[in-house]
């Protein structure tokens, strides 16, 4: 009994062993396959970061137009962009450079108070220099009336050195421009390639311009810029009592010497004659840095083309002075809005006098044309011409609106006429 207890014993003894061994194996091999699972999941997941942050990495390295454009513009590109500008320039420089013309002109001032064998004595001469550009086939030669203002002698000069004497064809003072006629010997030395006029519904703000011309006698000089308004309005430079409309306003430089010279787009077409500056100071006559203004071209193609065919040009005539509108008018007669062009004063004999058209009244429309300030009729009076009819709406200062008829007349001589 004894010995077959003991083997009983010994069996269970062997199964139980058996049975925790197998168990621990089960938990081994478990264990082993979990730990499996879970660096597959690791190692998955590790996977898809890498493959995502490729990704990512990808798109920004071809989204450029997007993310690195400013980026771009400092690098390489804004060098080939920079080229690109200069060969344009430098294309259109060339394309015009023929056509573009300084001028000199010789000044000699009698003194009558004093005379030599009983003739005025004549003072020592002086002269200026201007600028200009070719205008037709003919040997017509655009400029401004400063430029050629009291000149006796008149000398074209091309950029090739080639110099031919001038004569006026005709000017107007108050808009400020001239026409020259070149000496018959240019034709046949020169190719004359005129310069065409821009059309003025092309003429916008933001449009890139050059003035080319001989700022302080340095000639062929180019400079650039953009138009920075039109429309603008100016006192005449000889006749501060009238005003000059159809300006154009550009930050290209422009200095003594650019005058008469063309303000160009980069088709090549003449935007506006340069003109001036705008003075900044009435002391020392210096003028405010990147302001200048320039004839339109509409203006030029208007005048340019009477003097050529008259040999003067009539400037239409209102008989009015004028200003913004005050800032007690709209209260005053209950106007919501402060638009118009204000009548300061009515000229005696003038057409807005035999109009009966008052002072201390307010112009709101010309020939349905709305009129919100001074400049908008300045500017839609300088299209006119004498004898043309011209019909008013005006407010008078009781608020009532009132109808006027009249007949444009020409600029009388004080007034730039």
């Amino acid at each position: 009994m004894f010995c077959n207890s003991l083997t009983t014993a010994n069996k269970i003894k062997a199964s139980v062993m058996f049975f925790v061994h197998t168990k621990q194996e089960v938990d081994r091999k478990e264990y082993s396959s979990h730990v499996l699972k879970q660096n597959q999941k690791r190692a998955l997941l590790l996977s898809i970061s890498m493959l995502a942050v490729t990704v990512f990495m990808f798109y920004l390295m071809n989204s450029n137009e997007v993310f690195a454009t400013p980026i771009q513009n400092l690098g390489p590109n804004a060098t080939t962009t920079n080229n690109s500008n200069s060969e344009r320039s430098q294309e259109l420089f060339d394309k015009v450079k023929n056509s573009v013309v300084r001028i000199d002109t010789l000044v000699q001032y009698v003194n009558p108070r004093i005379t030599v064998n009983d003739e005025p004595f004549l003072q020592e001469p002086s002269g200026s220099i201007g600028s200009g550009f070719v205008y037709d086939e003919s040997g017509k030669i655009v400029t401004n009336y400063h430029v050629v203002q009291g000149a006796q002698a008149i000398l074209v000069k091309f950029l090739n050195g080639n110099g031919y004497k001038g004569t006026i064809v005709g000017v107007e003072p108050l808009i400020d421009l001239a026409v020259i006629q070149l000496d018959p010997s240019a034709l046949y030395n020169e190719k004359i390639v005129p310069l065409p006029l821009s059309s003025p519904s092309e003429i916008r703000i933001g449009t890139p311009v050059v003035a080319i011309g001989n700022p302080i006698g340095l000639t062929g000089s180019m400079t650039e810029g953009i138009i920075s308004q039109v429309g603008r309005i100016q006192k005449g430079l000889f006749f501060p009592d009238s005003w000059v409309g159809d300006l154009i306003q550009t930050d290209a430089p422009i200095t003594h010497g650019n005058s008469g010279g063309p303000l160009l787009n980069f088709d090549g077409e003449v935007v506006g004659v340069n003109d001036r500056g705008v003075i900044a100071d009435t002391s020392s006559q210096s003028t405010e840095p990147n302001i200048g203004l320039a004839i339109s071209s509409g203006t030029v193609k208007r005048v340019v083309d009477i003097i050529i065919a008259n040999g003067s040009y009539d400037a239409p005539y209102l008989g009015i002075l004028v200003s913004d509108i005050p800032a007690f008018f709209p209260e005053k007669v209950g106007l919501s809005e402060a638009k118009g062009a204000y009548v300061l004063s009515v000229l005696p004999d003038s057409p807005s006098s035999r109009a009966k058209i008052e002072s201390d009244n307010v112009i709101i429309k010309a020939d349905n044309i709305l009129i919100k300030d001074k400049a908008d009729l300045i500017n839609y009076i300088q299209t006119k011409s004498p004898g043309d009819n011209l019909a008013l709406t005006i407010i008078d200062n009781n608020g009532v609106t009132k109808a006027y008829d009249l007949n444009l007349e020409s600029m009388p001589a004080e007034f730039g006429g």
